[in-house]
């Protein structure tokens, strides 16, 4: 259960990420020229960085969970 909590939580810090790295100022910017109802080059940039991002957190939760049941036994 915390692992999931920890998982979400790791979501949420990636949007923040993204979104200090410039991710939304790139998006308004787009968005501010073109229909909301378009996918952009830039969004699907904006979203393969943040997917990245909480993929890492995914991988080091299961390789954190991993290590510490060896330990722990």
């Amino acid at each position: 259960m915390s692992g999931c909590l920890g998982l979400i939580l790791w979501a949420i810090i990636s949007v923040y990420l993204v979104g200090a790295l410039g991710g939304n100022e790139a998006q308004g910017e787009v968005y501010s020229h073109l229909p909301l109802a378009r996918h952009t080059e830039v969004a699907v940039k904006v979203f393969a960085v943040w997917f990245v991002f909480w993929a890492s957190g995914v991988i080091v939760w299961v390789l954190g969970t991993r290590i510490w049941r060896r330990v722990k036994s």
